[in-house]
């Protein structure tokens, strides 16, 4: 959510209140020049003022300078605000964007705060609230906050600003931080994880499935990935029906995580059709097989709860298909001829 700062427009302000207040302004006649004209002394600490506030506006591929953050932790959002100024000389649009980091430099995460926007010269207030996990917030030390086209790279063309370097209050990250590493994936085929506790879960009928499983980093370096299930019609099939990924996770190492994550198939129907899944840490998620996995392969039977998510109405037996405990409205057969007003039947 964005809560972008009023502005001040005083000429258009007068402007409206004489078009619609007076029905329009009468020109008021300059005063005589003897009474305006300053003298020697006014005028060089005018010109002297004027010069101080002077800002020369040109090109630049890095248009954008944050100013003034605050950064609080609420629950599980953190909420960030701060002056945004653009020293362009013409509008500049971008998003600002939140990056975050651990003890050692390493990027957690990023995420894109949303769309701004600034004529050249102009500077506005922003307040951005972003939810970020318990679990991943207990592992950041500082963040980087700046402008970009897209937020998933620090470096480039995509960026729009000076990348700020912050701790978790807003105020510039100590000198002695980290600079910031870039995770490295994880050589195909080579099992730096370790799966264990592969589960399936569906709180109602109408909701989405849901898996959970334990997680390992056995590596020697954080390491980031998700796990890819593949689902079959029966444990003899050697070609899956459907796919679906959870979301994303990383770990320094040694560190384990307990990871929750709906999964949508290309079609959920599929779901009723699945007895097998195999799941397996991936690099590319559903996009690498089993052959490239970088954690060892759960194979499990999926449980006979587990149904393709119904429709609200169908599975609380209320839509017209009925279902357990549909009573119809009338009773059903071949409904009463409606009658004319003279008492005829329509059609005869």
């Amino acid at each position: 959510m964005r809560r972008q700062g009023s502005r001040v427009r005083p000429g258009r302000a007068v402007a409206l209140l004489c078009a619609v207040a007076l029905g329009g302004c009468k020109k008021q006649e300059p005063a005589p020049a003897e009474a305006s004209t300053p003298d020697a002394g006014q005028a060089t600490a005018a010109q002297a003022a004027k010069d101080a506030g002077t800002v020369t506006l040109t090109d630049t591929r890095t248009p954008f300078r944050f100013k003034d953050v605050t950064i609080t932790r609420t629950a599980a959002s953190v909420k960030l605000a701060y002056t945004l100024e653009n020293v362009g000389a013409k509008r500049a649009r971008g998003n600002s964007c939140l990056s975050l980091h651990d003890k050692d430099g390493y990027q957690l995460s990023y995420t894109n705060l949303g769309p701004i926007s600034l004529r050249g010269g102009e500077s506005d207030g922003f307040e951005d609230v972003t939810s970020i996990a318990e679990d991943v917030w207990g592992e950041v030390r500082t963040v980087r906050l700046y402008a970009g086209s897209a937020c998933y790279s620090l470096t480039g063309d995509t960026v729009l600003s000076p990348v700020s370097h912050l701790d978790l209050t807003g105020r510039p990250a100590p000198a002695e931080a980290p600079e910031w590493l870039k995770l490295t994936d994880p050589e195909d085929g080579v099992a730096v994880f370790e799966l264990k506790d592969v589960g399936l879960s569906q709180e109602s009928p109408s909701d989405s499935v849901v898996v959970t499983f334990t997680v390992t980093n056995t590596g020697t370096a954080r390491l980031g990935s998700s796990v890819c299930l593949r689902l079959y019609d029966s444990a003899e099939s050697t070609g899956d029906i459907d796919e679906a990924s959870s979301s994303n996770f990383n770990l320094a190492p040694g560190a384990t995580k307990t990871v929750i994550s709906e999964l949508t198939l290309d079609d959920d129907k599929n779901w009723d059709s699945t007895v097998l899944l195999r799941a397996y840490a991936s690099t590319y998620g559903c996009a690498s097989s089993a052959r490239t996995a970088v954690s060892n392969v759960v194979e499990f039977r999926k449980p006979s709860e587990i149904r393709s998510p119904m429709d609200d109405t169908l599975a609380d037996g209320d839509g017209e298909g009925g279902g357990d405990g549909y009573v119809p409205d009338e009773p059903v057969g071949d409904p009463e001829p409606e009658l004319a007003p003279d008492g005829v039947s329509d059609g005869q």
